[in-house]
């Protein structure tokens, strides 16, 4: 009876669900009594690129109000890049208080696959907690998360396969609590899959629902693992997510603007070990951050090369040299004057420092310059009203007193990889040591440096009431009549609708806030032509994917007059050079106003 107990619970054990998430630290103070701080992860310890979330809670009967400062630290001081995450968080007597973090992490290039997490928790007169955690992040296998129904019985088995292919990588994926997943669309940008079952979709609350969608929209890779048991009816072509594109040919596959979405069938219990084989050829995103802007990256072109003056340099400290050892010994502070080596000296030094910042000033100046260039995709029809801004940029610096910048919204951004030269920021784990230091909307720390060539990658998704009205559908005799909200004017300016004929504006036109597009009949190779010009300057993935997008039905694509109403700002010192933003959406109509507006 005893080993037939045995059985069942073993069983039991084996049946039952993996535990989602990691514990990083549970601690109480040991100054006061039942005042604890714990900190927990929602996808794994650290990412290969991008953001994870974290819960902080906090509770605290310590007998007054008090506030802990929190500090998440990701790196070591050999690194070539390291994150920083600090923030103040206030907590009642008597209260817990739940928050989560958003905290970005280096790409692999500008790191190492093991990864190191430091949490501190101080507040006044209480002992300090701190808590480091190790963590080995793939090195070429993607990273992926997966619904506690999907990793029950099959994650266990899939780590061992990746482990046994002898590689660096450490697991298959992480697997996810549906009841914790985020409300913030950063907090999914780590992961370059999301895998989760039909029935857990079904079940994930609309605040997660639609920050992974945002998520989507940016680039991200959501899979649906669906059971023709459980769902006998299931379509992969009506899946009921608004705006999903179904690729042609493919009843499985379907694009949201920079993402995709796909449909696998699973039998409900286990994951297959082929499983494997459909995503080792995955191209992840810390991949495409180390490579994609080195090699024929057009705003790196446009940017140019700027030589490094080693002759100048290497004469200027050898200047330095003969006047503050043999001309101020033996001629300044001769025999019996030895004692003006107290004043001239530092008048030297001084001098060629002065000289060395002035020729720094003259030949860089203060601040700098850059190039960029946004991918815009507006989504303004039901519930969304959405702006998804895809940017990219690069810029060389002069001198920068302030190395770091103020944004104006909740944005990734990201390190990527140009070309090499003495002015990178980044090359392959070499370069500066730097540290990129998040707090809400500061960015601190390296991000702009002194005499540096810095690229970034970055994401916003933000709300808007901006959009392109249809008024009266093309008939056939006549244009459709579309009316702009944008916060600028429009120049250029295509639209396929959804019977695939082109429209264009006329040429010479512009359309103000509020004005009607003047628009004629156009040709297929003429919008294939505009989408080409206006994304070649993006990365290759972006590019491909943004002239993808210009296959759509029931889209438009524009020029605006003034690309700064749509850009990411960061560093106010940098003088961006002709700016440039491509502009695509769908249009509301009036009845999806009325449904948007109604009580």
């Amino acid at each position: 009876m005893p080993a037939r107990i045995l059985i069942l619970f073993l069983l039991w054990c084996a049946a039952a669900p993996l535990h989602a998430g990691t514990q990083l630290l549970r601690e109480t103070h040991r100054d006061v009594r039942n005042t604890e701080v714990r900190i927990e992860s929602i996808f794994g310890v650290a990412a290969q690129q991008g953001a994870l979330p974290f819960r902080i809670t906090i509770r605290n009967n310590s007998g007054t109000d008090r506030v802990w400062n929190v500090q998440l630290n990701e790196g070591g001081y050999n690194r070539t890049l390291v994150t920083r995450w600090s923030g103040d968080i206030a907590v009642g007597d008597g209260t817990e208080i739940v928050r989560e973090v958003i905290l970005p992490f280096a790409p692999n290039f500008a790191a190492y696959p093991y990864r190191n997490l430091e949490a501190t928790f101080t507040s006044g007169g209480l002992n300090p907690i701190s808590r480091s955690t190790g963590y080995q992040v793939n090195s070429d296998f993607p990273t992926l998360a997966l619904s506690q129904a999907l990793a029950t019985r099959s994650l266990a088995k899939l780590d061992d396969i990746i482990k046994k292919k002898g590689s660096s990588d450490q697991r298959f994926g992480e697997a996810f609590d549906a009841e914790r997943l985020s409300s913030e669309w950063r907090a999914y940008t780590g992961l370059d899959v999301l895998l989760i079952d039909f029935k857990t979709w079904k079940t994930v609350a609309s605040g997660p629902r639609r920050a992974i969608l945002e998520w989507v929209r940016t680039g991200g890779n959501l899979h649906i693992f669906y059971s023709s048991t459980d769902f006998p009816g299931f379509s992969a072509t009506d899946p009921g997510i608004e705006g999903l594109v179904m690729n042609p040919g493919q009843d499985d596959r379907g694009k949201l603007s920079l993402g995709s979405i796909e449909f696998k069938e699973w039998d409900g219990r286990e994951l297959p070990s082929s499983l494997v084989r459909d995503y080792e050829n995955l191209l992840v995103r810390s991949d495409q951050l180390d490579s994609q802007y080195r090699d024929n990256w057009a705003l790196a072109e446009l940017l140019g090369e700027k030589p490094f003056n080693s002759i100048l340099i290497f004469g200027i400290l050898l200047t330095f040299a003969v006047l503050v050892a043999p001309v101020n010994l033996f001629y300044f502070a001769g025999k019996g004057k030895r004692h003006r080596l107290f004043y001239t000296t530092p008048i030297i030094s001084v001098a060629a420092c002065l000289i060395i910042i002035a020729l720094i000033f003259i030949g860089d100046g203060l601040g700098g310059k850059g190039y960029r260039v946004a991918f815009v995709d507006l989504q303004a029809g039901k519930e969304e009203r959405k702006l998804y801004v895809a940017q990219e940029q690069i810029s060389r610096t002069g001198v920068i007193v302030e190395t770091g910048f103020e944004g104006d919204q909740d944005l990734l951004i990201e390190p990527v990889r140009p070309r090499d030269s003495v002015f990178a920021a980044f090359q392959r784990r070499a370069g500066r040591n730097t540290t990129f230091h998040f707090g809400g909307r500061n960015f601190e720390g390296g991000f702009f440096r002194s005499r540096s060539e810095q690229g970034f990658a970055l994401k916003a998704v933000e709300p808007t009431r901006a959009r392109i009205e249809m008024q009266n559908p093309a008939t056939e005799t006549t244009p459709p009549t579309l009316v702009s909200s944008l916060p600028a004017a429009i120049g250029e300016f295509y639209f396929r609708d959804e019977n695939k004929r082109i429209w264009k504006s006329r040429p010479n036109s512009a359309t103000e806030p509020g004005g009607t597009f003047p628009l004629e009949a156009g040709t297929e190779s003429e919008l294939f032509n505009f989408v080409n010009e206006h994304s070649d300057t993006f990365s290759a993935t972006v590019r491909n994917n943004v002239k993808r997008i210009g296959r759509e039905t029931s889209r438009f694509y524009a020029l605006p007059a003034d690309p700064s109403a749509f850009l990411i700002e960061t560093h106010p010192g940098i003088r961006w050079t002709d700016d440039s933003v491509l502009l695509s959406g769908t249009l509301s109509t009036a009845t999806e106003l009325e449904t948007n507006t109604a009580p």
